[in-house]
């Protein structure tokens, strides 16, 4: 039976990196279920239709990371925060705020 997967509509960068994993190991799959918002994913996973890769970034109480040995591990994701020189106050402001929230969800992670 194959792993059903809920996942973002392509292109995502999470989705690809998945299914290359689980194709590297062999391990059959399909797509239960795609979206293109994020609350899409989250309600469908709680609804039980398949599992997501996602950041733990807002991710729901109800749902747990799923960590098996089977479960290929996938690569460690970069985000990068990119700067026109001479940004204005409001670029400048949501810079700091995505900086800020960024350290507060992952505070080993931010560099």
């Amino acid at each position: 039976m194959p792993l059903s997967l809920v996942l973002f509509e392509s292109p995502c960068l999470l989705r690809e990196t998945a299914i290359k994993a689980l194709d590297a190991r062999e391990i059959p799959w399909r797509v239960a279920m795609s979206s293109h918002s994020l609350s899409g994913v989250w309600s469908a996973t709680e609804a039980g239709l398949g599992i997501t890769v996602r950041t733990p970034a807002g991710r729901p109480d109800s749902l747990v990371v799923l960590e098996k040995e089977w479960l290929p591990r996938l690569p460690d994701l970069m985000l990068c925060l990119m700067q026109a020189d001479g940004l204005n106050t409001a670029a400048q402001s949501l810079k700091e705020t995505v900086l800020d929230e960024l350290k507060q969800t992952f505070p080993r992670w931010v560099y």
